[in-house]
């Protein structure tokens, strides 16, 4: 004879309850498939109905880079001193860029092939601005070779260069800042994403980008705190 109304232990009892909940917070982290996107080099597209700078020009990526940081200054303020060079122009990145090309710089002085000898340091200058939202977000792009001595990067003229290049042996690379209300203030979020079409491409970046990775999360961490100390002082 079924019996009904049978009584659910667990349902019944709050430990249980939390340790479900954390199970499935855990396992939908788990199995988000943009962090396994990110782990393995597997394609992420993105599906939303309003797209934003990052999402328009790199609809689709494989690497991914994301941090934030919350500045008590309007957003609008807060994107006004990103566009500011004294801000983006870290001393310290600049420093660790330095050491990067220090190998093909030095092989230029020794009279050997360099094409890093006669060329200003890698900056945001060498991003294309690809478009400022409003006060909601500012978006630059880059295209090249990362993983060489040299960077390899393409010329890009303007935002429809980059938005028209065929990615064949390169990988493109987005790289945004967004600034939302919060509170009385603005959480600023700086993204990077990269795309690389060619399985040879994605194989030589994926190197690249866990060799420089700790470095990079490191220089725009930085730079979120310039932004946010550049905001306050200009109020």
């Amino acid at each position: 004879m079924l019996q009904r109304n049978r009584a659910c232990p667990e349902r019944d009892n709050p430990e249980a309850l939390r340790i479900y909940g954390r199970a499935a917070v855990f396992t939908s982290k788990l199995l988000d498939p943009n962090r396994l996107a990110d782990k393995w080099g597997l394609p992420v597209s993105v599906n939303n109905s309003r797209m934003n700078l990052i999402e328009s020009f790199l609809p689709q990526y494989q690497f991914a880079e994301e941090h934030s940081r919350y500045i008590p200054a309007s957003p609008a303020r807060v994107l006004d001193v990103l566009e500011r060079p004294e801000v983006v122009d870290d001393p310290i990145a600049r420093g660790l860029i330095a050491l990067r090309e220090t190998p093909n710089r030095l092989a230029g002085r020794l009279g050997f092939s360099s094409n890093l000898q006669n060329r200003p340091s890698f900056s945001i200058a060498n991003f294309v601005l690809l478009g400022r939202d409003g006060n909601q977000e500012i978006a630059y792009g880059l295209a090249g070779r990362f993983w060489q001595s040299d960077y390899g990067l393409v010329e890009l003229p303007d935002a429809q260069a980059f938005r028209a290049l065929d990615p064949s042996g390169v990988a493109k690379l987005v790289l945004n800042f967004s600034a939302e209300a919060e509170g009385a203030g603005t959480r600023l979020t700086t993204r990077t994403r990269v795309w690389c079409r060619d399985a040879e491409v994605r194989r030589r970046f994926q190197l690249y980008w866990l060799l420089i990775r700790p470095a990079s999360g490191f220089i725009r961490r930085r730079l979120l705190k310039r932004a946010h100390d550049a905001a306050l002082e200009s109020q």
